[in-house]
């Protein structure tokens, strides 16, 4: 079903872009069917479409992912940068970021990133988890670590489901 539903999707975005009709939207919505169909490539390639003036946040942290997910996590830090800029309370970009540092092994910015998470968006138990394991694993913090994991716990009621195509969370603490 998902994937007849993906391939219809396809077809009528390239009867679009075949009439040159194609707005930045239709190139952000295309690229997320892609990334969700973990096809990498095309996904860069309808980001890359888009002018750089005309790319919203969710735009550059799906880049930043696409990019992420090709090994180039220097590119991908500055995406998510930028996505901070055009959106400074955009907690995904921020949990995001944490997440790359925590793979380089700069504990302290992932430590701030993964709370500046949690600052934006309390009820985000995964940002919550991450934070716990962090702290407990590098720093010893293992009070404030427990903290966070009671806090995740209750916000397993509160939160609503996220595609997981905004979040590179698969990388962390590998």
């Amino acid at each position: 079903m998902i994937r007849s539903n993906f391939k219809i999707l396809i077809c009528l975005l390239c009867l679009l872009l075949a009439q040159n009709v194609f707005a930045s939207e239709d190139f952000s919505k295309l690229a997320v069917a892609y990334y969700s169909d973990n096809n990498i490539e095309k996904t860069i390639e309808c980001l890359k479409n888009i002018p750089d003036d005309e790319k919203t946040a969710q735009d550059l942290l799906l880049l930043g992912n696409a990019l992420d997910e090709i090994g180039d996590k220097d590119k991908a830090l500055i995406l998510y940068t930028k996505a901070l800029k055009l959106e400074p309370n955009y907690y995904k970009a921020y949990y995001n970021l944490a997440n790359i540092f925590a793979v380089y092994e700069d504990y302290v910015s992932a430590l701030t990133y993964y709370e500046k998470s949690v600052q934006y968006r309390p009820a985000f138990m995964n940002a919550r988890i991450a934070l716990g394991i962090l702290l407990s694993e590098k720093f010893f913090e293992y009070d404030r670590a427990i903290k966070e994991y009671n806090l995740a716990i209750e916000c397993q009621g509160k939160q609503h489901f996220e595609p997981s195509e905004f979040f590179n969370q698969d990388a962390t603490f590998e």
